[in-house]
């Protein structure tokens, strides 16, 4: 996952998750540490600080995460291995907490072309899918795995 998807997740599940009654103090607490990082981080970034606020409000608009990742991406946020470490562990948490607040898996690639073999393994907590218009591998083979019966 590049870094900045796994920011983004890592924001959205753990404002989601922090929002049920199920995901438990650990995770609020995880994710509260984790914005309180971001803020000492980029202190100074208004827009970001706002950007982020707003999401907060309502983590499963598109339009709020595009805001917030562009202001992430200005601050440099996916290139700071600090940053993509704090994300990991709200994610991690989640994952183990409260695995379906990460809910659904869609990949859409216009063309996936290797040489030797091609492997897509997904592990989703809902559906998945994946589209594309062409898989091909010149000297091996082409493996897809969706599973949605295990715990992520």
């Amino acid at each position: 996952m590049e870094p900045m998807t796994f920011i983004m997740a890592a924001i959205a599940a753990g404002a989601l998750a922090g929002t049920e009654e199920v995901a438990g103090d650990a995770i609020k607490d995880a994710y509260s540490s984790f914005k309180e990082f971001i803020g000492r981080k980029f202190a100074g970034q208004k827009k970001l600080a706002n950007a982020l606020m707003s999401l907060e409000e309502d983590p499963k608009d598109e339009d709020l995460q595009n805001v917030l990742q562009k202001q992430l991406s200005q601050a440099g946020a996916d290139k700071d291995p600090e940053v993509v470490a704090e994300a990991k562990k709200v994610a991690d948490l989640v994952a183990e907490k409260s695995p379906q607040s990460f809910g659904d898996i869609n990949i859409e690639v216009e063309k996936i072309k290797a040489h030797s073999h091609v492997v897509v393994e997904a592990v989703a907590r809902g559906n998945a899918t994946l589209k594309s218009k062409e898989i091909t591998s010149e000297q091996g083979e082409v493996n897809l795995s969706f599973d949605t019966t295990k715990k992520v």
